[in-house]
């Protein structure tokens, strides 16, 4: 009590944590419940997912580490519950990389991940999987679908990529356009907006959106 109030009559900024508000702390003073209840309580969440991946990028780079988008991607999917738990992540993913002289690629991060969450883990989709999802179904190569080509079906499919990754994941335009090969967030609402319409006017693209939505599930597997 005497420490904290020493720091509150001089000015000084008090940050605390628990994990609960401090009228639902048992046994706290009343003198202290009084001091804390005074100042702001803010409930923490745990980072989104575009958070996540601001996150993993700026680690990487105070690690010098030249993470691929995918293997970002993948690691904030599927790892969830703090910062903390984000940069060990990285860390073992940059030892695991040193002692066995591989680079960090997707097959390296799966590992990782698979030693922390469990090979049986399942969550949602991810940019990079409904890519490749699409490149089976359309027959056009990924790096077609992220490259620059604007061949009618190869733009079908780069649209029908954007579309679900929007209608599916909620994932940011920004986040969609930077997997797509660096596009902008106007091209990518053309290409949602593009193939929202045809679904309504088209049966062959209404009927291509259904089956691939119905495809789709993600395991580390």
């Amino acid at each position: 009590f005497h420490t904290f109030n020493e720091l509150y009559q001089n000015g000084k900024q008090v940050v605390l944590t628990a994990d609960k508000y401090p009228t639902e702390m048992k046994g706290l003073k009343e003198r202290l419940l009084s001091r804390f209840e005074s100042g702001l309580a803010v409930d923490v969440q745990p980072p989104d997912f575009e958070t996540r991946v601001a996150i993993l990028m700026e680690k990487a780079e105070q690690s010098g580490l030249a993470l691929s988008y995918d293997v970002i991607e993948l690691i904030a999917t599927h790892i969830k519950d703090n910062v903390r738990e984000l940069e060990s992540t990285v860390i073992r993913l940059l030892a695991r990389s040193s002692l066995t002289k591989t680079d960090i690629n997707l097959d390296l991060a799966k590992n990782v991940i698979i030693e922390r969450k469990g090979r049986s883990l399942a969550t949602e989709l991810t940019i990079q999987e409904i890519v490749k999802r699409v490149s089976n179904f359309t027959k056009v190569p990924e790096d077609k679908i992220v490259g620059k080509g604007r061949e009618r079906k190869i733009a079908e499919a780069r649209q029908l990529s954007a579309y679900l990754c929007r209608d599916i994941l909620g994932s940011t335009l920004v986040n969609i356009g930077m997997f797509l090969g660096g596009r902008d967030h106007t091209t990518i609402m053309y290409a949602y907006k593009n193939i929202e319409k045809r679904i309504e006017k088209e049966p062959r693209i209404r009927k291509t959106v259904n089956s691939l939505k119905k495809e789709f599930s993600y395991t580390l597997s």
